[in-house]
């Protein structure tokens, strides 16, 4: 038997067992994964003078590792390694037995867990290993909850998931509703429920930040209209949240019968596109539509929109304003009215006709207190801007009367929109 050497220098990998050590040698650098127990991987120079720790991505179903194909070192010794999804003919054969090899040491029962979900596996598997039991429990109660705890800092930045492992253990002791709170979400034991019911193979984060955004920027009419389709569904697919998160104005079109044949439609995608052009025509001319029951009568009711357009823009060359005027706020509904301000104002809004046409903003004078302003509303398709307001020739306003402006857009919370201080 070899006698050890023993001025070999201690290696810093010597702490791991050597069987769970994955090398993937490349001309300029190792890529090594330290698989169970331990998920640790580390981008080292050929001779290990550097070392920089890396979170890799892999998919245990399809038993893939993502492999860099490039790294770069600055001056200050930082590393950047660029990842290429290698297919199995980019790999050499040493390469595809170390991955089999890799896969083969994850133990059966915390890789069922993990192939349940579409991505995020490296960090689930961390999560099993680390919080044991408590976590599997959670992936089987709530697997979205779970999800949602190892993606946490994509959700609230001052939560590292691996810097932050103990804390985040600690989480797991609270209610659940307190873990939906601290990534954003209101906490309450209805949203709790909500999140049980979600399906999770097809789950992505940017799912879970759409379905936050808009709960957070939601009047409380529609935030409430959210929940409660969500509350009375007995299973939540990814399509039912993408619609209640992209276009509010939908499920106020839709009837529930027209909602689950959306979602189990073939062409989705498209019918998902011509709901939201019926949905943001009839807000932006005031056009109140009948529900849709069936995606059939898809066409009736753009048809009888466009007619209905038609005939508004007959009486008009401007669409109507996106807010109600009062005492004091006045919109230019037409370029007559635009050029006359303009001219009184000494500013330049009549190069924005047609924008106004187009229906990107809409003009508005503003007389208060004796004092006379231009405001500016932006019109986008899902929400409408407070653009820039000024006085005669373009100067500031008073304090008295841009507050007072500020009160009136902030006083329509059915809709969308935000301030451009």
């Amino acid at each position: 038997m070899r006698q050890p050497d023993k001025k070999k220098q201690k290696s810093f990998f010597d702490q791991f067992v050597d069987s769970r050590i994955f090398e993937f040698v490349r001309e300029d650098y190792k890529f090594i994964i330290v698989g169970y127990p331990y998920w640790r991987a580390y981008i080292t120079s050929v001779d290990d003078k550097f070392r920089i720790e890396v979170y890799p991505v892999i998919d245990v179903k399809n038993r893939k590792i993502e492999i860099p194909s490039k790294i770069e070192v600055n001056q200050n010794r930082k590393i950047t390694a660029t990842v290429d999804n290698c297919s199995d003919a980019e790999l050499t054969d040493k390469d595809l037995i170390t991955q089999s090899d890799f896969f083969d040491y994850i133990p059966n029962e915390i890789a069922e867990h993990v192939v349940t979900f579409k991505d995020s596996h490296w960090e689930l598997l961390k999560a099993l290993t680390y919080f044991g039991n408590n976590f599997r429990v959670l992936l089987k109660t709530n697997p979205a909850l779970g999800y949602l705890i190892v993606n946490l800092e994509n959700l609230n930045p001052s939560y590292s998931f691996y810097n932050h492992l103990a804390y985040i253990e600690h989480l797991l002791a609270y209610k659940q509703k307190e873990i939906l709170a601290r990534a954003g979400f209101p906490g309450s034991e209805r949203l709790v429920k909500i999140f049980s019911k979600m399906e999770p193979h097809l789950l992505e984060i940017k799912h879970l930040i759409e379905f936050r955004t808009a709960l957070q920027i939601s009047s409380c009419a529609v935030k409430e209209r959210i929940l409660k389709i969500l509350s009375h569904s007995n299973s939540i697919k990814v399509k039912l949240l993408e619609i209640v998160s992209a276009n509010s104005g939908i499920i106020d079109i839709l009837t529930s019968r027209g909602l689950k044949e959306l979602i189990n439609s073939p062409s989705y995608e498209r019918d998902l596109k011509r709901l939201e052009r019926i949905s943001t025509q009839s807000k932006k001319w005031h056009i109140s539509i009948p529900q849709i029951e069936k995606l059939a009568q898809i066409k009736s009711v753009t048809d009888s929109l466009k007619a209905k357009i038609l005939i508004l823009k007959k009486g008009s060359e401007f669409p109507p304003p996106p807010l109600p005027d009062n005492e004091y706020i006045f919109s230019l509904k037409s370029p007559t009215e635009m050029r006359s301000w303009a001219i009184k104002q000494r500013n330049c809004i009549r190069k924005f006709i047609k924008d106004v046409k187009l229906g990107k903003k809409y003009f508005y004078k503003v007389i208060y207190n004796g004092e006379e302003a231009t405001l500016e509303i932006k019109t986008g398709r899902h929400e409408i801007k407070m653009g820039e307001l000024h006085g005669k020739k373009n100067e500031s306003v008073s304090s008295e009367l841009r507050t007072f402006v500020i009160n009136w857009f902030r006083g329509y919370p059915r809709l969308l929109h935000s301030i451009i201080n």
